[in-house]
């Protein structure tokens, strides 16, 4: 095995950390992450219960998909109904 190779295999992941994992807890709402992630400029959080355990992985992508399946949900407006709904007072 070369030395770099050595090298590979024996590097831990928590050498590899840049920086300790962020958190939030698991009843936290969906917009408040998203922010969350947002101000962090981060793509993952660790979604831990009321003791700390991780519970999961919550990532950009799940947002982005809770998002959409929000927007599909709502009724479709046309271009026009959005323009005159603006004009209103």
């Amino acid at each position: 095995m070369s030395i770099n190779a050595r090298k590979i295999v024996a590097t831990t992941v928590g050498e590899l950390a840049t920086e300790p994992a962020l958190t939030i807890h698991m009843d936290t709402n969906m917009k408040d992450a998203a922010e969350m992630l947002t101000q962090k400029q981060k793509h993952r959080l660790c979604v831990v219960d009321d003791n700390n355990n991780l519970v999961g992985i919550l990532s950009t992508s799940d947002v982005m998909r809770n998002i959409v399946e929000v927007l599909k949900a709502l009724p479709e407006t046309s271009s026009a109904e959005m323009s005159n709904s603006e004009l209103a007072p």
